[in-house]
């Protein structure tokens, strides 16, 4: 794939959005510098070329976005992503569903930060946002209004169908559901309020997809972290701020510092008992499910009782144990009582 910028290659219709504000806090040359290089090198293949030093914010986030995109949709058609355009909507969806998870078995490995296009080229693996932009392009073909969803700590795709339904759309997880959300602002930004005991979020700011480039940018920072690069982490923090700062804007709110608790308490709380659950061989997990299915009336006693009998297999004793010691470590009793009522929602749809 060659990318080089030129003032033509955005078109007249996007350019009816790029808009310049006053004072807005461009990025220096050398930080653009450091970003082009980054992104050419470690994000997308092929060449990747912008001559003008002075290009704006708003400008270089399209064009970003643009490159990003244009990889994906090569990388998409590279492992045989086929869509048939065809199907209905919710058809077209389930069976975007069923091609991302037959790549994720065709490797398990679970990319924590590197998910773009080059480095998702080289080990098959991809977390959520690379999910989620494999979701984008599909979308996109299928013409079917989307979003960039953005709950705390994780991305994925929020779908409005033709006929008004909204699908929340979480590929990496294979998680595609109806929701029936409120629209709300959150710190001047639109964000849909949900409650379903089969999603852990409440609040899920939407976005143009193009802000999956601010996310690629926190994982580039992530990774600079883990490298002990202190440097690299905080300037790619801070060209993440300053091209996308709806996203701290967002993370400031009180409400979204709610959530983030909320969030983290119950899946805290069933980290352990899942890390040990993942650890098992896929037959005795298997035997550990088939188990559940029959012993559901049991198990939601040993929950609400906060207690264990001899009833059970070593296997699912101990993952019943890691539970309980994990549900009764919340300090606040609403996310205690929350983590409980999740938990058993999952036991019923066993």
């Amino acid at each position: 794939m060659n990318f080089e910028y030129n003032s033509e290659v955005i078109g007249e219709s996007e350019n009816k959005n790029l808009e310049r504000q006053e004072g807005e806090n461009e990025l220096s040359y050398e930080e653009k510098q450091y970003l082009f290089e980054n992104w050419k090198n470690k994000v997308i293949n092929g060449d990747f070329t912008i001559s003008d030093s002075q290009i704006r914010n708003q400008e270089l986030k399209t064009i970003l976005s643009q490159s990003l995109m244009d990889d994906v949709a090569e990388l998409s058609e590279e492992w045989g992503i086929e869509m048939d355009k065809s199907l209905s909507e919710e058809e077209y969806i389930e069976r975007l569903q069923i091609q991302i998870n037959n790549l994720t078995r065709k490797n398990e490995r679970d990319a924590h930060w590197d998910s773009w296009p080059k480095k998702m080229r080289e080990d098959k693996g991809f977390n959520c946002v690379g999910a989620t932009l494999l979701g984008i392009n599909a979308l996109k073909e299928k013409q079917i209004e989307s979003y960039y969803g953005n709950p705390w700590g994780h991305v994925l795709n929020i779908a409005k169908l033709s006929n008004g339904k909204w699908l929340y759309i979480d590929l990496r997880n294979s998680k595609v559901l109806e929701i029936n959300p409120e629209e709300v602002s959150l710190g001047g930004h639109r964000t849909l309020k949900i409650n379903d005991n089969s999603i852990d979020y409440k609040l899920i700011p939407i976005h143009d997809n193009s802000v999956a480039v601010g996310s690629i940018l926190g994982n580039l920072s992530g990774l600079e972290r883990e490298r002990g690069d202190e440097e690299g982490q905080d300037i790619n923090q801070n060209i993440k701020q300053k091209l996308f700062p709806e996203l701290k804007e967002i993370e400031d709110t009180e409400e979204m510092r709610e959530e983030k608790e909320r969030i983290e308490g119950i899946q805290e709380a069933e980290k352990e008992a899942n890390d040990y659950f993942g650890s098992l061989p896929e037959e005795k997990t298997k035997e550990i499910l088939r188990e559940a299915i029959i012993k559901k009336r049991l198990i939601k006693d040993s929950i609400i009782n906060h207690s264990l009998n001899t009833e059970y297999s070593n296997e699912l004793q101990e993952f019943l144990r890691l539970i309980i010691i994990g549900i009764g470590s919340i300090q606040k009793e609403e996310i205690k009582e929350e983590a409980i009522s999740r938990f058993l929602n999952k036991i019923d749809k066993l």
